[in-house]
């Protein structure tokens, strides 16, 4: 399990999680502040966690180890 905390709590954001290839493996939205994405289904490898507010911009990108 994957926690993510955006500390506006205020406002919605969307957790997309995108292999090495670019391609989209999970998208989670983001309510209050936090939100958890459960990540047991993705294969070993890199991944990036790209956090997009509601404008549809990309605010942070995070690289996953799993």
């Amino acid at each position: 399990i994957l926690h993510i905390q955006t500390g506006a709590k205020d406002q919605s954001y969307t957790a997309q999680i995108y292999n090495t290839q670019g391609q989209l493996v999970s998208s989670e939205s983001i309510t209050a502040g936090t939100g958890t994405i459960d990540v047991s289904a993705l294969g070993h490898g890199m991944y990036l966690i790209h956090i997009i507010n509601i404008n549809h911009q990309i605010i942070h990108i995070q690289k996953l180890v799993r």
